[in-house]
């Protein structure tokens, strides 16, 4: 025959006291690893903004390289004026990329490419179609570059044609610094050769 388990005095199962200082310990716990969480996916996000924020400037960057290579593009000649508009704010580009003999202004074949700080933007106009290529930018501006590499100084009005004749490369500098989430920045400045040249 079986004997019957007894308890010792006193030993009977969990007090209320334990219970509660256990379910404490565990809330305790769970506070922490929530916390944890919070500030693993705040620094995620940080991150991902950041490279984000990287990669708009790396593709801004891009086309800006793009569109002053193939200024004065043409396989049916050269392009009399290849730059049309060289300013410290805006450079405009040409390029007979049909190969007709003429430049569409209204289509791919008229690139600008323009710094907006009063909208915080650079841009990318082409045609008659703006596209948007960077937003939060503080500071922007277009330099000019002779075959020397000697630096073209730029009116207010932009550099003249003859001027404008003498340009064998360009830089676009620009910043960036987006505030939601926590501060941001990032720099660009990249100088481009023009290709295709006499």
């Amino acid at each position: 025959m079986r004997q019957p388990v007894r308890l010792r005095p006193g030993r009977r199962g969990f007090s209320l006291l334990e219970l509660l200082v256990g379910g404490a310990i565990g809330l305790a716990g769970l506070a922490l690893l929530t916390a944890g969480t919070a500030v693993g996916a705040r620094f995620l996000a940080g991150v991902t903004a950041r490279g984000e924020l990287e990669d708009v400037a790396d593709l801004a960057a891009e086309a800006f390289r793009f569109d002053v290579r193939r200024a004065g593009f043409s396989a049916a000649g050269l392009i009399a004026d290849p730059i049309p508009l060289a300013r410290a704010d805006r450079l405009t580009v040409v390029a007979d990329l049909d190969g007709n003999g003429t430049v569409d202004a209204s289509s791919e074949e008229t690139v600008s490419i323009a710094c907006q700080v009063a909208s915080a933007r650079v841009v990318r106009i082409v045609g008659a179609q703006t596209l948007p290529l960077t937003s939060d930018v503080t500071a922007c501006t277009l330099r000019y570059f002779d075959e020397t590499g000697t630096e073209l100084a730029v009116p207010a009005a932009g550099l003249s044609a003859a001027t404008r004749d003498r340009v064998r490369a360009v830089a676009l500098e620009f910043d960036v610094r987006q505030t939601p989430g926590g501060v941001r920045r990032t720099h660009r400045s990249v100088l481009v050769a023009r290709r295709g040249l006499p």
